[in-house]
């Protein structure tokens, strides 16, 4: 079955439960220790085996149309720099200098032709090449191929990039995506623009990524909000380690009788898409969850991109939405968040994931299968495509 077919037939099942009033439900209620959210030995695993071994959402193509388009970022305690070279193709890059390991671009985005090193000047063309050296007959002879900035495995697809953290780590990117990017590719992200991004501090990555996987909550703590038109029930449906978040619905009760062949594209994807292990995309708010500086701590940076022309009224709508939904995150979601981390280990001694928060289990599952997995079986976890 190819994923065109495959969705279709998920739609075709929540049109099913939005007209008997069930979704699918895991098979047990499943109990997790709340010392996985604690223990500072177990999530320096975590960031070790999950979030430098993995492909990781660093940007998207829309932030680097241009040559010499340029995004820094730090992902994991990792300075990264990603940037089109003069081959349109994007490059990744540790953002220290090899000269003393200063950080060679602030975090941000812009354009440039070459980037100069703040401490002493040493240059980098687009492709990460040391191309000069300030006072050299001073400084001495060096071999300038040898000193370029540290390259990172890359992949761009369907307008999100992606970047592994170890350098010299083989990534297969096909394994890993289990062909999720042609999910990802029915949202058109490529033709999309930025509207602008917000960094949110929050507790343990695990207590949030959680809570962007969890449809279950939505019309309780939301109810302020835009809880109340929302479901509370979902289906997970998965790809390997990512999953679409969905529900029963008769949203498409007008393409019952409409063939595979006829379905619409517009109406093939919907709902929310997580990519492990830490990126959700709800319509255009895109939110990628980072661990902090310890177990307690993490930041998350919401995106919000739009589809349609960046007009200066567009703009402002977007703009004006952005602040609804951070504060959404913030002060509802995160702020619970935080509450929760507080009290871990003053109560009950476990976490409980029902039946109906089967996509959470499958979350919770992948982190304990690779912390748990050395470097040279991690491929084994990902199929042959």
């Amino acid at each position: 079955m190819n994923t065109r077919q495959r969705l279709i037939q998920i739609n075709r099942r929540n049109l099913s439960g939005g007209r008997s009033d069930l979704i699918e439900q895991a098979d047990e209620i499943v109990e997790i220790p709340v010392t996985n959210y604690t223990d500072p030995v177990r999530w320096q695993l975590e960031v070790e085996r999950v979030f430098h071994r993995l492909p990781l959402v660093a940007g998207f193509s829309c932030e680097l149309r241009d040559v010499g388009s340029y995004k820094s970022i730090e992902m994991a305690g990792m300075p990264v720099l990603l940037c089109r070279d003069r081959s349109n193709k994007i490059g990744a890059f540790v953002n220290l200098c090899s000269h003393r390991g200063a950080v060679v671009v602030a975090e941000g985005g812009g354009k440039a032709n070459s980037f100069s090193c703040p401490y002493h000047a040493w240059t980098y063309n687009l492709s990460g090449d040391l191309v000069s050296v300030r006072d050299s007959r001073d400084f001495g002879e060096i071999e300038k191929d040898c000193r370029g900035l540290v390259a990172l495995p890359v992949c761009e697809r369907v307008g999100i990039i992606w970047v592994v953290l170890q350098p010299n780590l083989q990534v297969d990117f096909d394994r890993f995506l289990q062909r999720y990017d042609e999910v990802l590719g029915y949202q058109g992200l490529e033709n999309y623009h930025l509207v602008g991004s917000k960094r949110i501090e929050g507790p343990n990555w695990k207590i949030c990524y959680d809570g962007y996987l969890d449809i279950y909550h939505l019309p309780i703590l939301h109810r302020n909000t835009f809880g109340p038109e929302m479901p509370n029930r979902a289906n997970y449906d998965a790809w390997g380690p990512h999953q679409t978040v969905t529900g029963p619905s008769l949203e498409y009760e007008h393409l019952a009788e409409v063939s595979d062949e006829d379905w619409p594209e517009e109406n093939i994807a919907p709902g929310i898409k997580t990519i492990f292990p830490h990126v959700s995309i709800a319509g255009g708010l895109i939110s990628q969850l980072f661990p902090g500086t310890e177990v307690g701590s993490s930041y998350t940076i919401q995106n919000l991109l739009i589809s349609e022309e960046p007009t200066q009224e567009r703009i402002e709508q977007a703009e004006e939405q952005f602040e609804f939904l951070n504060y959404v995150v913030r002060e509802e979601d995160y702020r619970t968040c935080e509450n929760i981390q507080r009290g871990l280990g003053k109560g009950p001694a476990h976490v409980i994931f029902g039946r109906n928060e089967g996509g959470l289990q499958t979350f919770h599952r992948w982190v304990d299968d690779l912390i748990t997995t050395e470097d040279e079986d991690l491929a084994g976890l990902f199929p042959p495509i």
